[in-house]
């Protein structure tokens, strides 16, 4: 063997061994997204799934609000009074906090 065919296969045998670790790297990287991108594609069956029987769903929803439309609007005007009293006392306590470095001052 010449030079010049020791050095193209002593780069070979380093670029393999550069590729070999970049595929346990990567190989690595894959393994913790596993459980991520089995999640998204169970999500993204779900949703397709869901896209084919949406008249099927819409019809049994339609069904279910017209059955308990009382409760509903009866759930949506408690929810309301509650979101209006909980962003009253949230207003309130706002303004204490905000006036105690004021009120602190004075003493």
């Amino acid at each position: 063997m010449n030079i010049r065919s020791r050095q193209l296969a002593r780069r070979r045998e380093q670029l393999v061994a550069l590729i070999g670790s970049q595929r346990n790297d990567l190989n690595y990287h894959f393994q913790s997204l596993r459980v991520p991108l089995h999640v998204l594609d169970r999500g993204r069956e779900i949703a397709m799934y869901v896209r084919r029987h949406i008249p099927a769903f819409s019809v049994g929803l339609s069904v279910l609000l017209f059955l308990s439309r009382r409760r509903v609007v009866r759930g949506a005007r408690r929810a309301s009074s509650l979101g209006g009293k909980i962003g009253r006392w949230w207003g309130i306590g706002r303004m204490v906090l905000a006036m105690l470095p004021r009120v602190r001052r004075l003493f």
